[in-house]
């Protein structure tokens, strides 16, 4: 068996990254993400597939429900300063939420997947380009394997 060599790194959003050496598919992530280290063996992939990871549409929801909750604190609250300043309060956290939608990027994830059921994913920083070709210089990677022999099953035949 030889040893693995690093072949390429790609970024993750989470601190981590992927790592491709020319056995392995490596994911090291940060303390606090739910992955801390994966791995798969490059000739168990049967599935890569990448996605479009879109805003979250929840905070701007939650935004504009409390910009018409601001307005309607404002009117009902018998103290005009007080209906005012909590107003402002909930007008401004509204605000909040409606830009981390527009300033939020949209991402990336890449998913390899095993013939064991085991899949190795994350999202990563990079543009869609990048994690294409990331997928393509796997794919190369995994095309350049030597078949193993090992894998098959020893089968007897008859002799004579």
């Amino acid at each position: 068996m030889t040893d693995a060599r690093f072949v390429m790194e790609l970024e993750s959003s989470d601190k981590g990254k992927f790592r491709l050496t020319t056995n392995q598919i490596l994911l090291f992530g940060d303390r606090e993400s739910a992955t801390v280290y994966s791995s798969l063996d490059l000739k168990d992939i049967t599935c890569i597939q990448i996605f479009r990871r879109s805003r979250t549409r929840r905070s701007a929801i939650w935004g504009l429900i409390g910009l018409f909750s601001a307005i309607g604190l404002w009117q009902t609250i018998p103290s005009s300063t007080s209906g005012l300043i909590a107003g402002m309060a909930v007008a401004a956290i509204s605000l909040i939420l409606i830009a981390d939608y527009w300033v939020r990027p949209t991402g990336v994830r890449l998913d390899f997947q095993s013939t064991h059921g085991k899949s190795v994913g994350g999202n990563v920083t990079v543009k869609t380009e990048n994690a294409v070709e990331f997928v393509r210089i796997v794919e190369d990677t995994k095309r350049k394997l030597l078949p193993s022999r090992l894998d098959t099953p020893y089968r007897n035949y008859p002799s004579g």
